[in-house]
């Protein structure tokens, strides 16, 4: 992380690099060899002035997790969802800003077929998806990042609340690990203030 963050112009109120649509950054694409940024000053900094964090992360990450809206019963059973909150999942190399995949893993589940939607039991008639979904594809989980999709014929089994939204940036693929916390409304209610004051206090 640089402080004041990095001079390039904004598109739609932000200077991030969305590279799927292609603006952006630098090009709208994702930096190359000899690329060169220039940095923005942080709030009373000399212009010039770098800061730069080197925060510690973990190599497994407790994600607070709303359970639902396709969970139990009609679509989980109650050990499906014990095990979706009780272990620690892989995070797949093949992960990005689309999704992070979950080593694939097989659910009980509550019925025995998605009916009209499908034959597997994780199938549904296409519906909304939201940033952060624990999407089931089947037999493999992908939570849904901002570049995800919006909608689809898959259930969503719990949702990362906005409050740990942020965590889903920092997860390394193909060495990390996710375990999954389930929490109340009011926790993740709580948990979101709790960022914004953390946020503030570090930008005072």
């Amino acid at each position: 992380a640089v402080g004041g963050g990095i001079d390039v112009p904004e598109v739609f109120g932000s200077r991030a690099t969305p590279a799927l649509a292609g603006v952006g950054g630098i090009e709208g694409r994702a930096l190359r060899k000899g690329d060169e940024l220039p940095l923005l000053a942080p709030n009373g900094a000399e212009p010039g002035s770098r800061f730069a964090a080197a925060p510690e992360y973990p190599r497994e990450w407790d994600v607070e997790v709303m359970i639902g809206p396709q969970a139990a019963p009609d679509f989980l059973s109650a050990g499906d969802v014990e095990r979706l909150i009780g272990e620690a999942w892989k995070v797949d190399a093949n992960s990005n800003r689309v999704g992070l995949r979950l080593e694939p893993f097989g659910f009980e589940w509550a019925r025995s077929s998605g009916g009209i939607a499908g034959g597997h039991p994780s199938n549904i008639l296409d519906d909304g998806y939201p940033t952060g979904g624990v999407n089931m594809n089947g037999d493999t989980a992908v939570i849904l990042g901002p570049d995800g999709p919006t909608s689809g014929g898959f259930v969503v089994v719990a949702t990362v609340v906005h409050g740990a939204i942020w965590k889903l940036g920092q997860i390394r693929p193909g060495t990390d690990t996710i375990r999954f916390k389930a929490v109340s409304l009011e926790e993740a209610i709580e948990l979101d203030r709790a960022l914004d004051a953390r946020i503030a206090e570090v930008r005072g």
